[in-house]
């Protein structure tokens, strides 16, 4: 299991602390909510838990690339390979669903600007 490092000191505008986990805005990812759909092939993570520590275990692990979280009994199931978004490896489950994580690109950008020369005077 992969867990982020505590933090002995942070100067960020926004973050927030789940579970140990730090979550850094406004870089948070998007997630798509397949309603009473689940993939074969995931591996268990913890029970009981919430969705929101579900979501944040995957978000904080490069390879995931999904959750499928049952309501019924609070339990987690991590997806690290694409095999778990193919339609053929999808199944019908009443109160679980699948959340697909849309990681959000937060490396800064650079911007370059060019100005022109100034025309050369006459002699």
């Amino acid at each position: 299991m992969t867990k982020l490092t505590p933090l002995a000191h942070v100067e960020l505008a926004s973050y927030q602390i789940v579970n140990g986990f730090v979550i850094v805005g406004p870089c948070e990812p998007q997630w798509t909510t397949l309603l009473n759909r689940n993939a074969w092939g995931g591996t268990f993570y913890l029970r009981p838990t919430t969705l929101l520590v579900c979501q944040t275990y995957c978000a904080s692990v490069p390879s995931c690339v999904a959750v499928d979280f049952n309501s019924l009994d609070n339990s987690c199931w991590v997806h690290n390979s694409a095999d778990a978004l193919r339609p053929d490896n999808m199944y019908d489950q009443i109160n679980t669903n699948q959340y697909r994580i849309n990681r959000v690109d937060c490396s800064p950008t650079t911007t370059t600007t060019t100005t022109p020369l100034p025309a050369p005077s006459p002699c």
